[in-house]
């Protein structure tokens, strides 16, 4: 039975930076923080090099068991909003965090893809997992989403199935969170649900 775990809208004063944990890729050194506009939240951007647009947070909440993710977001450019799920963020020094192994739910103008990243001995790495493929229009809203059950990942776009990926034997995910990256991305709300 479908259950809310957590739910926000990105407007002012509808949601809390205390409920989050900003996280930095591994690719760089910084991590970088959201703009607050009427509706929704927004990366700096556009600049042409991901690393000065790429602002990600995690929710604080630990999950277990099957989930689904949700985030209504759009995009200005050609890319690239996504949904996070993974293992917990390693701390750094001076308070920061940054991912190890996660999976990103990546939407961009020629459709969706899975991306798994890894982090070992001191290295990043990423492998395209999945990919589905259609046009999706810059600067309209879509509600993309990202189910786990058991062992599969399941994607949603404005609530059509778009596809499965199978991940037999992978460790489950027990954080979600959102990211924007390669571009200005806009997210408007986020929610997460047992299943």
């Amino acid at each position: 039975m479908k259950k809310t775990i957590f739910a926000c809208s990105f407007g002012p004063d509808q949601w809390r930076v205390t409920d989050w944990r900003m996280v930095q890729s591994p690719r760089w050194d910084r991590a970088n923080h959201w703009r607050q506009e009427t509706d929704h939240i927004r990366n700096d951007g556009p600049e042409t090099e991901a690393g000065g647009t790429y602002t990600s947070m995690i929710h604080r909440a630990m999950l277990a068991g099957d989930f689904i993710v949700h985030a209504t977001m759009s995009f200005d450019e050609r890319m690239a909003p996504l949904l996070v799920v993974g293992q917990p963020p390693a701390p750094l020094p001076d308070n920061k965090w940054a991912y190890g192994e996660h999976h990103e739910l990546v939407l961009f103008d020629e459709g969706i893809n899975l991306w798994h990243h890894t982090f070992a001995d001191g290295t990043p790495a990423w492998t395209l997992a999945a990919k589905w493929r259609f046009v999706v229009q810059a600067q309209r809203r879509y509600r993309l989403s990202l189910a786990w059950r058991a062992g599969t990942f399941g994607i949603f776009l404005d609530g059509s199935h778009i596809g499965d990926h199978p991940e037999p034997g992978r460790k489950p995910p027990c954080v979600a969170g959102l990211t924007a990256c390669e571009g200005t991305n806009r997210f408007y709300d986020f929610a997460i649900d047992s299943i």
